[in-house]
């Protein structure tokens, strides 16, 4: 009789955790989808057609919990990487499709960070945090830029010149190009425009930043190596991850070394009771 009261409870307490699943994956079902508006719509419809929503915070966080819910049924330590709590749910009750549905997702996510591309600020933070040969001369530029964003009048003391090779790739043109077209002025004075142009290109991706970090940073915290390659779009989210690897590595050296010391404690004992 308990028997049949505890299955009946236990079964009674997933119906509504798989039923809180299939609410959060149908949350997350249509987004990152690019529309494209229909020939006759009007402005108003056109602009609303062309949004393209992304997964909110909340959204992600209820994700995680409802598989985390469900992935610790049976078991009383939450699975690491968190990845692996998706993996045992999507094996347990394959009938929603959990992983695929997540990989179409993040396929999705993926063209459209990549269609969008990265600014030039960007590439140059990626130079200056490397080992090439250009890593001093992207900090340097990288540290005149943040003096500028600071007091504008700190412009006239940077010699923009200098950074020419660093600003305008090489082999495109013979002349430096700005986005405006060529122009006859100094070459300091273009250099320093390119700097600008630099400045408000990143500023004009940023609303996409935005909308993908929460993505970005679940992506982090779940630790699934399969999505890491768009963690290059959010420093913070990398950095995320990189930060759970690192205590993640560390715990598990941690525990084996509490292991080595039991171990060695127990040979001592059955030594001496000899």
């Amino acid at each position: 009789m308990k028997r049949d009261a505890r299955r009946f409870y236990l079964r009674a307490a997933l119906g509504g955790r798989r039923t809180r699943l299939q609410d959060a994956l149908r949350a997350i079902e249509r987004k990152c989808y690019p529309r494209k508006p229909s020939d006759n719509a009007d402005s108003f419809h056109r602009a609303m057609a062309q949004m393209i929503f992304w997964p909110a915070k909340d959204e992600l966080s209820e994700l995680d919990s409802a598989v985390l819910s469900l992935a610790l049924t049976e078991r009383k330590k939450s699975p690491t990487p968190r990845w692996k709590a998706y993996v045992l749910v999507d094996q347990r009750w394959p009938g929603y499709c959990l992983v695929s549905r997540l990989n179409a997702l993040i396929l999705r996510a993926r063209n459209l960070l990549e269609e969008a591309g990265e600014s030039g600020l960007t590439r140059l933070r990626r130079e200056a945090e490397g080992s090439g040969e250009r890593v001093s001369e992207a900090r340097g530029f990288l540290a005149h830029l943040r003096a500028i964003k600071k007091n504008i009048k700190e412009a006239a003391k940077i010699t923009w010149q200098d950074y020419q090779h660093l600003l305008f790739q090489p082999g495109v043109s013979k002349r430096t190009q700005l986005a405006c077209g060529d122009s006859p002025a100094s070459l300091r004075v273009l250099c320093y425009s390119r700097a600008l142009e630099i400045i408000v290109d990143h500023e004009v991706r940023e609303p996409l930043r935005d909308k993908a970090r929460p993505l970005l940073e679940w992506i982090a915290r779940v630790g699934n190596p399969a999505y890491s390659d768009l963690l290059k779009w959010d420093d913070f989210a990398k950095w995320m991850a990189e930060h759970d690897r690192e205590r993640a590595e560390a715990e598990r050296a941690q525990h084996k070394r509490a292991q080595d010391r039991e171990r060695q404690r127990r040979y001592r004992k059955g030594k001496i009771s000899r």
